[in-house]
């Protein structure tokens, strides 16, 4: 497989750019390198206040029991980070694959965790697990008194493949809201009003996101090239 891009941490290869075609499940390679880049370049100016876990990451916090391995994978400012974004496959154990994606945020002036998911609540229950070993990594304890999971009403994907551009969608359009208020929502812990999406992201905004990061990763790929 050949080496597409290189981008910060993230590399995408030719089967990765396959997963970004049309009709295609999405893999974990491109969501890593969206969240790369929206940490890079769409929001550089935010990197103290805001984390993009890569989805091996959140992986690793959800499913991994030693914590001495895990603290070595972590990023070393998780605990200092007023939100943070992690994209939820419902892959279990230690192995790859999965066959759906999600979105849990946390909100530390809250205190609280939100739930996305463009099919209901089809990996709620790996939610709750990372929610959890999550919460005690950026607590400093394994406190039976968990915040609560929100659920947020997410538009419906209209096919089976679409779900990690939902996450991509959803991450952006999020961080671009919580940014432009400041990221000052802790007076009031009950609005749910900048956490809503209603019918913001439809179907044919879907369509287009998947081209557009296909586009842009061709775009940086060039511009990456030795110049003649």
């Amino acid at each position: 497989m050949a080496l597409v891009l290189r981008y910060g941490d993230a590399q995408v290869n030719s089967h990765d750019m396959e997963t970004i075609q049309p009709g295609e499940w999405v893999g974990d390679a491109i969501i890593e390198f969206y969240y790369e880049y929206l940490a890079e370049a769409v929001f550089p100016n935010n990197k103290r206040s805001i984390l993009f876990l890569q989805p091996a990451v959140a992986h690793l916090i959800g499913n991994v029991q030693d914590a001495s391995f895990l603290a070595g994978a972590l990023p070393p400012d998780i605990k200092d980070k007023p939100l943070i974004f992690a994209p939820i496959n419902d892959s279990a154990g230690d192995g790859g694959g999965g066959s759906h994606w999600s979105l849990l945020v946390f909100f530390r002036p809250t205190n609280s965790f939100y739930y996305y998911d463009s099919m209901g609540a089809a990996n709620l229950s790996h939610a709750h697990r990372t929610m959890k070993a999550l919460f005690a990594i950026v607590s400093g304890s394994e406190s039976s008194s968990l915040p609560i999971l929100t659920r947020i009403d997410t538009p419906m994907q209209v096919n089976g493949y679409d779900c990690g551009v939902y996450v991509m969608a959803i991450t952006h359009l999020l961080c671009t809201r919580i940014i432009d208020r400041g990221l000052d929502l802790a007076e009031k812990p009950g609005d749910l009003s900048a956490w809503r999406l209603s019918h913001s992201i439809p179907p044919d905004f879907i369509t287009k996101k998947r081209k557009d990061i296909r586009e842009l990763i061709l775009k940086l790929a060039s511009a990456s090239q030795p110049s003649q």
